[in-house]
C-alpha cells in the first residue's frame, strides 16, 4: 500500500493455526479494526473492516467462516429448490387431473 500515512513497514498480519492477527509495527502505524484504534496485536474476527492509515480500508472475510457459510447458503438453497419443485408438480398434477 502506498499513501501519506501508510509506514514502508506499517503492519504485521499474521495467521497462527486458523487465528489471524493484525500487529501495528510502532506507534505511528494508525491501525484500526472496526473504526477502534488498535496498539497492539489484535485478533481479528470473520466480517471485520480493517483500516489502515486513513484510506486503506479492507473486510476480513475468514476462509473457515466463510465456507461453512457458503455450505448452509447451498444446502438452504437446495432444499428450497427441492419445494418448488415438489409445488410445481403437485400444482401441474392437480391441474391435468
Amino acid at each position: 500500500m502506498i499513501g501519506p500515512t501508510i509506514l514502508p513497514h506499517h503492519a504485521v498480519i499474521a495467521n497462527i493455526e486458523g487465528v489471524v492477527t493484525v500487529t501495528p509495527t510502532s506507534e505511528e502505524a494508525e491501525c484500526y479494526v472496526e473504526c477502534m484504534r488498535i496498539h497492539e496485536t489484535t485478533v481479528l474476527q470473520h466480517g471485520k473492516v480493517v483500516r489502515f492509515g486513513h484510506h486503506h480500508a479492507f473486510r476480513f472475510l475468514d476462509p473457515a467462516v466463510d465456507e461453512v457459510l457458503f455450505s448452509w447458503h447451498y444446502t438452504t438453497l437446495s432444499v428450497a429448490l427441492i419445494w418448488i419443485v415438489l409445488v410445481v408438480l403437485i400444482l401441474v398434477n392437480h391441474w391435468y387431473v
